[in-house]
């Protein structure tokens, strides 16, 4: 009987002993999620975003495979879709309001435009890379670590209607019209 109770006891040891696994252990900061979080855009194409914006830029993924954010001047959207931080973004569109300073928007529109191959997260910032160019650099907003939509009556997601070519071609062309 003491043989038993000292095999079946050496057993549970070991399997205490070689069941735990260094790895798994999770580190007291956690990185934020890739998905819901409010990203601010720090940099892009490694210049620094300018502040002088009302409203700050940001993007933000969404767990129905729609990415929507704001330039500092106007919302944007489109899908994307995500495997193992790869990361394939498909922009749709965007508003056309006219703002004092379009630098940011064009260069942040840009990067949206550009094929980007996956993200990496370090030390709480996102980084939208194509291949090993950092495209874009994002943080956490100072007020909030997670995103919730509903927080923020402004802003609405929709899906792009049946019309949406034909609307964005005469808003386009109304744009062009008070341009000149």
């Amino acid at each position: 009987m003491k043989k038993v109770f000292c095999f079946i006891l050496s057993i549970v040891a070991i399997s205490f002993l070689f069941g735990q696994n260094p790895k798994s252990k999770k580190s007291s900061v956690a990185e934020p999620p890739f998905l819901e979080t409010r990203w601010v855009v720090l940099s892009i194409e490694g210049k620094p975003v300018s502040t002088k914006n009302e409203i700050t830029p940001y993007i933000l993924f969404d767990k129905g495979n729609l990415y929507y954010g704001n330039t500092g001047c106007n919302s944007f959207y489109g899908k994307f879709s995500v495997r193992k931080k790869k990361l394939k973004m498909k922009y749709s569109g965007a508003t056309k309001t006219l703002c004092k300073n379009m630098d940011t928007e064009t260069q942040f529109l840009k990067v949206l435009k550009q094929e980007i191959s996956h993200y990496v997260i370090e030390n709480s910032v996102l980084i939208l890379m194509a291949n090993n160019k950092e495209l874009m650099r994002c943080r956490l907003p100072s007020d909030v670590d997670h995103f919730d939509k509903s927080s923020d009556p402004s802003i609405e997601v929709t899906a792009p209607s049946l019309n949406q070519d034909k609307i964005e071609k005469e808003e386009e062309k109304e744009v062009q019209e008070s341009r000149e």
